[in-house]
Order: C-alpha cells, then sequence, then structure tokens
C-alpha cells in the first residue's frame, strides 16, 4: 500500500504542479473558495460513510475484478493532483481516503 501511494503521490502532484503553471490567474482565484471548503466536507463524509466502504479494509478486494490498491491508487492520484495544484487541504483529504478505506488509527 506504501508502495501505491508513493508512486501515485508523485505522479499526481507533478501533474497537479503542471496545470497549475498552465491556469490563468482568474482560473485559479475562482476555484480557490471550493478547494477550501471541499477537503473539510470530504472528511466529514468520509466519517459518516455506509459500512461497505470501512469493509474495503477488511478484505483483499472489493469485488474479484477490481482489487483495494487499485482503488485507493485511482482516489490517491486524484487527491495528489489536488495537492500539486492547490496544496491546501491535501492531509485532510488522505485522512478521508483513510477513514473510507476503514483505517481507524492512522499511527499503527
Amino acid at each position: 500500500m506504501l508502495l501505491t501511494l508513493l508512486i501515485t503521490s508523485l505522479v499526481g502532484g507533478l501533474t497537479g504542479a503542471l496545470i497549475l503553471l498552465e491556469t490563468p490567474e482568474a482560473t485559479f482565484s475562482a476555484c480557490s473558495p471550493g478547494s477550501f471548503s471541499s477537503p473539510t466536507l470530504i472528511f466529514i463524509l468520509a466519517n459518516t460513510s455506509p459500512p461497505r466502504c470501512a469493509a474495503w479494509s477488511t478484505s483483499t478486494s472489493i469485488s474479484p475484478s477490481i482489487p483495494e490498491p487499485f482503488i485507493v491508487g485511482c482516489v490517491s492520484i486524484v487527491i495528489a493532483i489536488y495537492g500539486g495544484f492547490f496544496g491546501g487541504g491535501i492531509g485532510i483529504l488522505m485522512l478521508a481516503l483513510l477513514t473510507l478505506l476503514g483505517y481507524e488509527n492512522i499511527h499503527a
């Protein structure tokens, strides 16, 4: 899982930074208000997630054709692109991802 998060974070962060370099200032300013509130909302919703989401961490896969590392990789690359583009709230989004996966004690 650590390798999946490492690779997707590097690729997504670089992609987000490159998108930022090509984004006009007016567009970035228009996106800023939503970029501040979205991570907090997602984290709140992750704490009230349906039981199925929490069950993902107890099984080896969500379905026979989609293994958990693939799902984690897809979500974490989106988070990393956001982090490379905006930067604020990326830690909250990663906590939301871990919460959705059923991790209750991330220090463990």
